[in-house]
């Protein structure tokens, strides 16, 4: 079974926030398996930023199961910029 990753919305901004070039990705499932781990590779920048930022992903294109009720998950980047 598979399933598209894919990034739809949230207040950090691509490239400048976070690295999102491997995005859509298709996420490949093993017989039985029931969960997997996509990585965003974070940037770490000077700029202080308040509040903390998001990025919203969106589930998609699955082939091979059925997507439960929740399609959409919200990861949240904690701001670790200081002033001064």
């Amino acid at each position: 079974a598979s399933v598209e990753v894919t990034i739809t919305g949230g207040s950090a901004t691509a490239g400048n926030d976070f690295d999102g070039a491997a995005f859509p990705v298709t996420v490949a499932f093993a017989a039985g398996q029931q969960t997997a781990e996509v990585t965003i590779p974070i940037t770490q920048d000077e700029e202080v930023e308040t509040p903390d930022e998001t990025i919203e992903l969106t589930l998609a294109n699955v082939t091979g199961a059925v997507l439960g009720a929740q399609t959409t998950a919200t990861v949240t980047i904690t701001g670790d910029d200081n002033a001064g």
